[in-house]
């Protein structure tokens, strides 16, 4: 049970009871009891009574827990929090009670409704899955949701609106890469490492750039480069007089 408390009442109509005992939870041994008296200690009990003329009853037990199961999610061989997105090969969640689990259930991508679910039991459709459990007292565990993701996020280049190849050299007015990952980062000319990037934000500086998008679960675009060049290039003439020459 669940509730509040727990007591033991016991009664005997000829000879009368004489005295009630109990074992606490964690104890090895009896104790004398009142009969009637609220006891909210979370855990096994046992109790007896005897009547006035050496009769014993039966030993009865009731546990009582009013704490919620627990559980862990692990994408993969991995634990992780609950809310979490992942791109491994599977899912799967293991429960926790100290003292029992009655059902563990499962809300699977695309379903409205749960059911029953065998602890450890892996996974592997992508979506999002809800899981919790209840324990044999009626308590339920919070829900524990995580996403099993593995698309890749789509990404393009674009140069003065125009869509380009990766790894493209432009003379091009501006610069700007799309990407409907969750984020996305960008590898500035001048710099050896990535930032936090807006998709969609442009760049009109020279140099090099590159770029990709990530989502939650880990799943990445490839990296896409391009190059800002707006360089005038020399020219030198050989063997040429006043612009004229007689040879090549």
């Amino acid at each position: 049970t669940n509730a509040d408390y727990i007591k033991f009442v016991a009664s005997d109509n000829d000879s009368g009871i004489a005295n009630c005992f109990v074992r606490m939870p964690n104890s090895s041994y009896y104790t004398n009891y009142a009969s009637g008296t609220q006891l909210a200690t979370e855990g096994l009990y046992y109790f007896y009574a005897t009547d006035k003329s050496g009769n014993s009853t039966n030993t009865v037990s009731i546990t009582l827990d009013k704490t919620k199961p627990t559980g862990v999610l692990y994408a993969g061989g991995s634990s992780v929090s609950s809310g979490t997105a992942t791109n491994a090969a599977y899912i799967k969640f293991i429960p926790f009670d100290a003292i029992g689990l009655a059902n563990v259930y499962v809300k699977k991508p695309g379903s409205s409704n749960y059911e029953n679910y065998t602890s450890g039991t892996q996974l592997t459709a992508e979506g999002r899955y809800d899981f919790y459990s209840v324990d044999k007292a009626g308590n339920v565990s919070q829900t524990y949701t995580i996403t099993l993701d593995r698309q890749i996020p789509v990404a393009q280049l674009y140069v003065d609106d125009n869509p380009m190849d990766n790894h493209s050299y432009t003379n091009g007015g501006h610069i700007r890469f799309e990407c409907d990952a969750d984020k996305c980062y960008v590898m500035t000319p001048g710099n050896d490492s990535f930032s936090e990037y807006i998709s969609g934000m442009e760049y009109y500086k020279p140099g090099k750039y590159v770029f990709y998008g990530e989502n939650e679960s880990g799943t990445q675009t490839q990296r896409y480069s391009i190059v800002i060049d707006h360089t005038i290039k020399s020219v030198e003439l050989h063997n040429v007089e006043g612009g004229k020459t007689d040879g090549d």
